[in-house]
């Protein structure tokens, strides 16, 4: 992994890491999906020396549909998924819950994620038996921020979970 460091003409300090994940099949299962099913691939081949190449993002059945007029936005449930997000929403407050999750459970705090900072996320994940806390140097949008780390701590617990 080759990570890169530079500062901005106003301070600001920018890290940039590059690795390479062991994509075996692709996006093809899923492209294959979206015929059938709602869901949503973003992809950008777009080249920025020095900074990013590509990014690819894709859903398949996702739970919910924003829906935007003017100013009024609202979340239309998709399926009992989305019914289950949009009553947590509602309700707010899920840390009573979190002692019910059964499941392998990675949570990812942020270095610089303002909105959740990392002393914010922590403990939920304390809250959660059995689960796994990795922080990773990116902002609160780290699926678009950093995409390859990302990736790769979810590629990492993945494989340390068997799968």
């Amino acid at each position: 992994m080759r990570e890169v460091r530079y500062h901005t003409p106003h301070g600001i300090t920018v890290s940039r890491t590059t690795s390479k994940l062991p994509f075996k099949n692709g996006f093809g299962r899923f492209l294959r999906e979206l015929d059938k099913t709602r869901g949503i691939y973003l992809s950008s081949g777009y080249e920025y020396p020095g900074r990013y190449s590509r990014w690819d993002i894709v859903s398949v059945r996702p739970p919910l549909e924003l829906v935007s007029f003017q100013r009024e936005v609202m979340f239309r449930p998709l399926n009992e998924r989305g019914r289950a997000i949009n009553r947590m929403l509602a309700e707010g407050d899920l840390n009573g819950e979190l002692a019910r999750i059964a499941c392998p459970t990675l949570v990812i705090g942020c270095t610089h994620d303002k909105l959740r900072p990392p002393a914010v996320v922590q403990p939920l994940a304390q809250q959660i038996p059995g689960s796994e806390y990795m922080e990773i140097n990116s902002g609160h949008f780290s699926a678009v921020q950093t995409p390859g780390l990302m990736a790769q701590a979810i590629h990492q617990y993945l494989c340390s979970v068997g799968f």
